[in-house]
């Protein structure tokens, strides 16, 4: 069985696209920031009178979306935390979603406003 799930990865996850990008950028920095996620969050989580199982589908639903959020917000995007998580510069997507866009400049927009109302 593990054979057949490794070659169907090997067969089919052989080309690169931007989730696998993403996700083996993310790996390190994301096991890193869930192991004290895990135990703030299971802390606070495991004294509620809850079953097992909604106290485990809470914590996996509240983990996973704390850990992407601090990943994506506290550590992709931002030089120092990039260094110190040992990830390599900003991909240029990121750099981008950075920058203003030209069209986002006060003059430019006054511009386009200015011509939208001579017509």
């Amino acid at each position: 069985m593990l054979l057949a799930v490794l070659y169907l990865g090997i067969r089919w996850l052989d080309f690169p696209n931007r989730v696998q990008e993403y996700l083996r950028e993310s790996i390190l920095p994301v096991y890193v920031i869930h192991h004290p996620v895990v135990l703030v969050v299971s802390s606070f989580v495991v004294t509620w009178s809850l079953g097992v199982w909604p106290k485990f589908a809470l914590i996996l639903v509240t983990v996973l979306t704390l850990t992407m959020v601090i990943y994506e917000f506290g550590v992709r995007r931002w030089a120092i935390t990039r260094l110190l998580f040992g990830l390599g510069p900003a991909p240029e997507a990121v750099k981008q979603m950075r920058e203003p866009r030209p069209a986002d400049s006060p003059d430019q927009q006054s511009v386009v406003l200015a011509n939208w109302i001579e017509r």
